[in-house]
C-alpha cells in the first residue's frame, strides 16, 4: 500500500473521513523530497520503525489540530510528513485514538499550544533518526517543512493567547490534566525511553544503553528549552511558560528554560 492510501486508512480508521480526502490530494506532492518513501534496515531497524510509528502518529496529531485551528497549509504539511514517516513503519493505533479524543475535546486555546508541543516532538524525533544514521536530503526536508509549520504554529498561539492574562491560569490547568498527552507528544513516556536510547546509543548492550539514556537527557533537555520559548513567544510570561514545559516531561535539570 502507497503511503498516501495507508495515511488515509488510518484516518478513515479513526473516523476522520475529510481528513482521509485531504491526505489522498497531498500524497502526491512531493515538496522538496519530503514525501518520498523512508526505507529501513539494519539491526537496529525494530527500534527505527517504534520511532518512525510514534513520530507519524504525532505528525498525524497536528494535523488534526492544525486543520481544527484553521491552519490549512501546515495541516497538508503534517499530513504529507505522516505519510513519508509511517510508509515504513505503522501509527500506535490505540493510542493514537486515545489522543483524537484529547485534543478534540480541547479548547481552542489548548490545541493552539498543543500544535506547538507536535511540532516540536516531530523535530525530536528528527533529531533522533539523524543520530540514528536516517539522514539525508529526505530528512533535511522534513526538517525544514516542520521547523517552517511550527513558525506558523507559535503565530497562531500568539494570537490567540498574547494580551490575555485572564485566561492563562485556566490554560494551564486544563493542560496539566492533559500531560499524559503531551508526554506521549514529546516523546518522553516510558513507552518510547527504551527505543530512543537504544537509537541514540547505537545497540542495546549495557554500555550502549547507557550512553544512549545519557544522550538522550541531553536531547530533553535541549528541547525542554525550546518549548519554553516557543511558549514565551507565543504570549505566556516565563513562569507559566516553564510550567507548561516542565508538564512534557523528560529529564530536566533544575534552572533550563530561563
Amino acid at each position: 500500500m502507497g503511503c498516501g492510501l495507508k495515511l488515509a486508512a488510518v484516518l478513515e480508521e479513526l473516523g476522520l473521513g475529510r481528513l482521509a480526502e485531504t491526505a489522498h490530494l497531498v500524497s502526491g506532492s512531493d515538496r522538496n523530497g519530503a514525501a518520498q518513501e523512508l526505507h529501513v534496515s539494519g539491526p537496529l531497524a525494530q527500534h527505527l520503525r517504534a520511532l518512525l510509528g510514534r513520530a507519524g502518529s504525532v505528525e498525524l496529531i497536528g494535523a488534526i489540530l492544525a486543520d481544527s485551528l484553521g491552519l490549512r497549509e501546515v495541516c497538508e504539511n503534517d499530513l504529507r510528513n505522516a505519510g513519508a514517516l509511517l510508509s515504513a513503519s505503522d501509527p500506535e493505533l490505540e493510542p493514537l485514538r486515545e489522543a483524537v479524543g484529547e485534543v478534540l475535546s480541547a479548547s481552542e486555546e489548548a490545541r493552539a499550544v498543543l500544535l506547538i508541543s507536535s511540532e516540536l516532538g516531530s523535530l525530536l524525533a528528527l533529531s533522533v533518526l539523524e543520530e540514528a544514521g536516517m539522514g539525508g536530503e529526505q530528512l533535511r526536508a522534513l526538517r525544514g517543512s516542520e521547523e517552517e509549520a511550527l513558525g506558523y504554529s507559535i503565530d497562531r498561539a500568539s494570537a490567540l493567547l498574547s494580551g490575555r492574562p485572564g485566561a492563562m491560569e485556566a490554560l494551564a490547568g486544563e493542560l496539566e490534566r492533559k500531560s499524559d498527552l503531551l508526554r506521549y507528544l514529546s516523546l518522553s513516556d516510558d513507552r518510547m525511553r527504551p527505543e530512543l536510547e537504544a537509537l541514540l546509543g547505537g545497540g542495546t548492550s549495557e554500555g550502549e544503553l547507557s550512553l544512549g539514556a545519557t544522550r538522550l537527557t541531553m536531547l530533553h533537555e535541549e528541547f525542554h528549552v525550546r518549548r519554553v520559548n516557543a511558549f514565551r513567544r507565543a504570549g505566556m510570561g516565563l513562569a507559566l511558560a516553564q510550567r507548561i514545559a516542565e508538564l512534557h516531561g523528560g529529564s530536566v535539570r533544575a534552572g533550563w528554560g530561563c
